[in-house]
C-alpha cells in the first residue's frame, strides 16, 4: 500500500493538473512598457489560482484562473488584451499538448495550440510544464485511488464544490483506466519512462519557442515544494506516511532538476518557486503566506485546487519572475 500512496499522491499533486538559476537582479525592476507582448505556456501550476476565478468562457477545461501568475505579472508589467497578453496554459497539459490541441481530459479539451500563441513579436515568455506524466489513464487511476473515487468522502466528486465537468473528467478516466487493467502500482513502469523523456521533450519545447520568438526573454519556472519539511505531517497530508512525503518531495525537485538543466542548454533564465519551510502544512492563519502558498480545496476554505498554489502562492511565483527579468 506504500507505494499505492506514494504514486496517488504524486498524481494528485501534479495531474490536475520545471536551466541558469536566478539570482537578485543585477538591474533596476522592469517598467510597464517594456515589454509589448507576454505569451505564458504550461500546466495547472500556471493555470490555476483561485476556484472562484476560474474563465469558464474561454476552454473552460483548462481551469484557468484570472489570478493565476501569467495574469498577476501581466498586470504588473502593464499588458492587457490579446496583442499584448496571451495566457495559453491549460490544466492536464502535458509536454506533447505544445505542439497541437490538447486532448485531455477529454477530446479538444483545449483545441487551440499553445505552441501557436508565440509568434516572432513575443519578447516574454514563461513556462511550467512536466508534472503531468504521458500515461494519462495510469494518472488517472493513481488520482482516484488518492482522491477516493470508488466511494469514500473526497474533494472531487458529485457532492463537491468543484465543477462537475472536472470531477467528470477525472472519473471517466479512472473508469478507462480500469478497463485497461492500470493502477498506480502495476503502472509504475510508465511513470518512469515517461520522466525519462521529460528532458528531452522539454528541451524541444524550449528551442521552438527560441526560434518562434528569437528576441523574446524565455523563463522556465519551476514547481513549488508541496511539501516543505519531509518530516512533518498534517491534516493535510491525508493518509501519507513519512515516506511518501519524502517521495513526493524527491519527485518534485525531480521536475525541477531537469527543468534547470533544459534551461541551461537552450539558452533560457530558469525561475525556482519560492519555497516555504512547512509547505503544505503551514499554519495558514499564522505563518507568512497565509492563506498558504498551496491550495488544499475549496472544502476546506482556501478557495484553491488541492495541491497547487492558491491566489497568493501564484502571486509570489509572479514576485519572483518580476524580478527575474
Amino acid at each position: 500500500m506504500g507505494f499505492i500512496r506514494k504514486a496517488a499522491a504524486i498524481a494528485a499533486a501534479v495531474a490536475l493538473t520545471a536551466a541558469g538559476v536566478v539570482a537578485s537582479p543585477a538591474h533596476a525592476d522592469p517598467a510597464p512598457g517594456q515589454y509589448k507582448k507576454y505569451v505564458a505556456l504550461g500546466d495547472s501550476f500556471a493555470a490555476v489560482g483561485s476556484v472562484s476565478q476560474f474563465e469558464w468562457n474561454d476552454r473552460p477545461l483548462c481551469i484557468r484562473s484570472k489570478d493565476n501568475y501569467p495574469r498577476q505579472l501581466a498586470g504588473r508589467l502593464g499588458l492587457s488584451g490579446p496583442d499584448q497578453f496571451l495566457d495559453a496554459t491549460c490544466a492536464w497539459a502535458r509536454t506533447q499538448d505544445y505542439w497541437g490541441p490538447q486532448h485531455t481530459p477529454v477530446p479538444f479539451a483545449n483545441p487551440q495550440t499553445q505552441a501557436d500563441a508565440v509568434t516572432p513579436d513575443t519578447d516574454l515568455v514563461t513556462l511550467t510544464f512536466g508534472g503531468n506524466p504521458s500515461a494519462m489513464f495510469l494518472t488517472a487511476a493513481c488520482v482516484g485511488a488518492y482522491t477516493g473515487l470508488h466511494s469514500r468522502p473526497n474533494a472531487v466528486d458529485a457532492s463537491s464544490s468543484y465543477p462537475p465537468q472536472v470531477w467528470r473528467a477525472l472519473y471517466d478516466a479512472k473508469r478507462q483506466a480500469d478497463s485497461l487493467g492500470l493502477g498506480c502500482a502495476s503502472g509504475a513502469p510508465a511513470i518512469a519512462k515517461a520522466n525519462e523523456n521529460f528532458y528531452w521533450e522539454y528541451l524541444d519545447i524550449v528551442r521552438d519557442v527560441k526560434r518562434r520568438a528569437p528576441h523574446a526573454e524565455v523563463r522556465v519556472v519551476g514547481y513549488y515544494d508541496i511539501i516543505g519539511d519531509p518530516n512533518k505531517l498534517c491534516l493535510s497530508t491525508g493518509g501519507m506516511g513519512v515516506e511518501d512525503v519524502h517521495f513526493i518531495k524527491d519527485y518534485i525537485a525531480g521536475l525541477n532538476d531537469v527543468a534547470r538543466r533544459v534551461a541551461a542548454d537552450a539558452g533560457a533564465v530558469y525561475v525556482d518557486s519560492p519555497t516555504e519551510t512547512n509547505g503544505i502544512c503551514a499554519d495558514t492563519q499564522r505563518e507568512g503566506t497565509a492563506p498558504g502558498i498551496l491550495g488544499v480545496g475549496p472544502l476546506e476554505g482556501d478557495d484553491a485546487i488541492p495541491f497547487h498554489p492558491t491566489k497568493f502562492g501564484q502571486a509570489r511565483t509572479a514576485d519572483t519572475v518580476f524580478q527575474s527579468l
